[in-house]
């Protein structure tokens, strides 16, 4: 029978190039720590976003960098669970960078209902204002058009610190189908048999 081997079995040549993301799980980890240790700052901005086209490029720009950051994490974390769902370090890791992403949006959670404040007008003409924000133009546009559905704050906070416990089920999902549920192979064309996986679903 034709079966699929174990990550840790398949020649190096054909697997992800992990290193290119990070050089380690120690190099993700120290990152991870360095990312925890600066939501906190985040909030710094709270309140200054009606400043001026200046104030709002520069919590843009931070948060921008911020997300950039958690989802490089995030990314590392998850691909390593997706080869190999058993791999409990990399469930533990998706589930610490999924953590970060809640907190990241909770910590964040001020800057919507606050652009909302200022105006679409006065936002769109600090567009034309200041260059540093003519890359985040359709941004804006689509943000006012959703309006109606932004909340405040708070409840936007609550929201984004939703997501951790919910991120379970996709995991669940995804232990369930990548590993714990095991089907019977089936024959293929030269007479052998295939194990039946996510990733040979697709061939047979």
């Amino acid at each position: 029978m034709t079966t699929l081997p174990p990550r840790s079995d398949v020649p190096e040549d054909e697997t992800w190039n992990a290193a290119s993301v990070y050089d380690s799980a120690q190099a993700w980890e120290a990152e991870r720590q360095a990312i925890a240790g600066e939501v906190d700052s985040l909030q710094k901005f709270a309140g200054t976003l009606g400043e001026g086209p200046a104030a709002l490029a520069q919590w843009l720009e931070t948060a921008a960098e911020m997300q950039r950051r958690v989802s490089r994490l995030y990314f590392y974390a998850a691909m390593s669970q997706a080869v190999e769902t058993t791999n409990q370090q990399a469930m533990a890791m998706t589930g610490q960078a999924g953590s970060l992403y809640s907190q990241i949006g909770a910590v964040s959670s001020f800057a919507e209902p606050e652009m909302l404040a200022i105006g679409e007008e006065t936002v769109l003409k600090w567009v034309q204002d200041e260059p540093r924000l003519t890359a985040y133009e359709h941004f804006f546009v689509d943000l006012f058009r959703q309006q109606g559905h932004v909340r405040s704050a708070e409840v936007e906070e609550v929201l984004a610190l939703a997501s951790d416990p919910f991120q379970a089920i996709s995991n669940t999902e995804e232990m369930l189908t990548g590993a714990d549920l095991h089907f019977s192979p089936v024959p293929i064309d030269n007479g052998d048999s295939l194990e039946v996986a996510q990733g040979t679903i697709e061939t047979i």
